[in-house]
């Protein structure tokens, strides 16, 4: 038997592939470590400048096309003619990053570009709403569940992975349409209770499906099925 991070990859095996079955085990998440921390969220937003009431919004992806950094600039800009204090942290490396920059310079500050981190954890505590704008398929997105684990309400696009990482704890929208990404993100920044709400159900999700536990105790059982 194989093993695979979701289902759809699963499916893609067994299309492309056939033969050996495949066994679905979900990459797992330290809920331990990734966690809501107020005391990173006051240290991350002190170094980076940022006042504890200003909106910020946080994207971790490798800049390459298939991440949408282009689509999620898009809709940043429409988002900052309704908040104009809102920041946009976009963590990672990559050959599209420099394209991303330009995309991005009429935006000034508001859009910042951080290197790409070993410990994402205090940005992950600092923002308020987590963007991951992948316009091609996801194996599974280990990034949102971080952001999930950590309580943030997450905003995805309906891309296979997310159907199942996400799933009803956050919101997919349509790849690549920047207006429907601008109106999520604007939905969450209008309701404080509602990104509570949405942050809740993801850290519960995350606990519940994609813990180190849980995946510990599916690796068993498959074990147990298909050892010799």
């Amino acid at each position: 038997a194989y093993l695979s991070c979701s289902a759809a990859v699963a499916d893609d095996f067994a299309r492309q592939v056939g033969g050996p079955p495949v066994c679905v085990l979900f990459n797992p998440i330290d809920t331990q470590r990734f966690g809501s921390r107020a005391d990173l969220r006051r240290q991350c937003r002190a170094e980076l400048g940022l006042a504890d009431g200003r909106p910020v919004l946080l994207t971790v992806a490798r800049f390459v096309p298939d991440k949408g950094h282009g689509f999620l600039i898009s809709a940043a800009k429409e988002v900052l003619r309704v908040f104009p204090n809102a920041v946009f942290l976009l963590v990672g490396d990559g050959p599209s990053r420099a394209q991303a920059q330009e995309l991005a310079a009429s935006c000034g500050g508001a859009i910042r570009f951080l290197w790409a981190q070993g410990d994402v954890s205090p940005y992950l505590n600092a923002c308020d709403v987590y963007v991951q704008p992948s316009i091609n398929r996801e194996g599974l997105g280990v990034a949102v569940l971080e952001a999930m684990a950590c309580g943030k309400p997450v905003i995805a696009t309906k891309t296979e992975g997310f159907f199942e990482s996400v799933a009803e704890a956050g919101k997919l929208v349509t790849p690549a349409d920047a207006a429907a990404l601008a109106g999520a993100i604007l939905e969450l920044l209008k309701n404080a209770r509602l990104r509570e709400d949405w942050g809740q159900r993801a850290r519960e999700r995350v606990t519940r499906h994609f813990s180190t536990l849980e995946a510990a105790q599916k690796l068993k059982e498959i074990y147990g099925r298909w050892a010799p």
